[in-house]
């Protein structure tokens, strides 16, 4: 009986042992793995229209649109557009954000920032 009281681990309410690496007699902390939330969310599609005026995008262009939203252009481009409170639609594809201007033949690639 006294040995069973002796047993490691027992009665000290460990749930798990620790993680060893094969080359290392050390245990290695394992975090818990994080799910990545960007600081806007956005979920579904967004129609709005851009609060003023639109000139195309040139690399980084951010545009603030009629909802309160603001959104940033996120990857390089360039096109020349002029167009005064065009309707947008942003929808995702493929884990990214793309922007259509109504009028422009192409979409550009954004992100939220606000």
């Amino acid at each position: 009986m006294a040995l069973a009281s002796g047993l490691a681990g027992a009665g000290t309410g460990m749930s798990q042992p620790p993680v060893y690496h094969p080359d290392y007699s050390q245990a290695i902390y394992q975090p818990p793995p994080r799910v990545y939330t960007p600081p806007f969310a956005t979920t579904g599609t967004v129609d709005t229209h851009i609060d003023g005026e639109f000139n195309g995008w040139t690399g980084n262009t951010v545009w603030t649109m009629d909802n309160g939203q603001v959104w940033q252009q996120s990857q390089y481009s360039y096109h020349y557009h002029y167009a005064y409170r065009p309707r947008v639609i942003i929808f995702q594809s493929n884990y990214k954000w793309l922007m259509h201007v109504d009028g422009v033949n192409e979409q550009v690639q954004v992100e939220r920032i606000k």
